[in-house]
């Protein structure tokens, strides 16, 4: 590797390559990291390893990056992203955070690359928004599934769940494409019970283990669940849930089911699953999907 490169830049490429992006991804990503002013965006880089100030470091970062990041299509972000990555292994790896947990999290990049790509048409990224928290430990992929410590329940979602206030939970977030099946979710389950309280560094709510876990997903829509095969594995995983809370109002499943634009006609909504015809003519007949809030049970 060329030697004359800043070391944050060649951070970020340690990590992508680490990742399962094809030649023509790569070749794009490190034409945006060699356009990057790596001093400029360094303070960003290390402030994005906190919780603290992981959420703010992103907005700085993409108004130092400017247009250079809209020429690139997002993946400069990526780059940035990829080098806090780096410095967050280096602090999780040596306290007992493995290799194969921090590669997995930092798999949200290559994944939200391919579903923009699913549906743009063309490589690129716009989750800066989510990713900062795979940044600074805030989420961790464990097993099948995402696990965010989030320091306490809000008022509202204290009412719902009879959870203890001002203490931290954990939210599930399900990756796309993730293995459902009973055996993959139990041990994934099973590994976020124990994980963060066996590394209180990870709870950043003063070291306290989270109380339990939670879920607010379009997954969890009550209106769903009439719509799934007794066999499904999305059904599989709501029946772990108690449903506290439904909302109908929501567009989520029309990107993350179909993977269009959110404000996308209904009649142009794909038809290629079986699940998708279900759920488009469901919608077509004035009704909504919207989400589903609820707590794990056993947690």
């Amino acid at each position: 590797m060329n030697t004359e490169l800043h070391m944050l830049h060649t951070r970020a490429l340690t990590v992508l390559h680490a990742l399962p992006y094809t030649e023509e991804e790569m070749q794009l990503l490190e034409k945006a990291a060699m356009a990057m002013d790596w001093d400029k965006i360094a303070p960003m880089v290390e402030k994005l390893q906190s919780p603290a100030t992981a959420e703010q470091a992103k907005n700085d970062m993409y108004e130092a990056l400017g247009e250079l990041d809209a020429e690139h299509r997002g993946l400069c972000g990526v780059c940035g992203f990829a080098a806090s990555m780096y410095g967050l292994a280096e602090k999780l790896y040596p306290l007992g955070v493995s290799k194969d947990v921090l590669l997995d999290t930092f798999c949200a990049l290559h994944r939200m690359m391919r579903e923009y790509e699913m549906q743009n048409h063309h490589i690129g990224f716009r989750e800066g928004f989510w990713v900062w928290r795979q940044c600074c430990g805030q989420i961790l992929r464990l097993g099948t599934l995402e696990f965010e410590y989030l320091p306490e329940l809000s008022e509202r979602e204290v009412a719902l769940t009879g959870m203890k206030p001002h203490a931290p939970i954990l939210s599930v977030h399900i990756p796309c494409g993730c293995d459902t099946s009973r055996e993959a979710l139990n041990a994934s389950y099973a590994m976020a019970r124990t994980y963060f309280a066996e590394r209180p560094y990870l709870c950043y709510a003063n070291g306290v283990a989270p109380q339990g876990i939670v879920c607010h997903t379009w997954l969890l829509s009550t209106a769903l669940k009439k719509l799934l095969k007794e066999t499904s594995g999305i059904r599989r995983f709501m029946e772990d849930y108690e449903i506290v809370h439904h909302e109908e109002e929501g567009k989520d499943c029309i990107h993350f089911l179909f993977r269009v634009a959110s404000d996308t006609p209904f009649e142009n909504l794909p038809e290629d699953t079986s699940l998708r015809r279900d759920v488009k003519a469901y919608l077509l007949s004035g009704k909504g999907i919207g989400t589903g809030y609820g707590v794990l049970k056993n947690s």
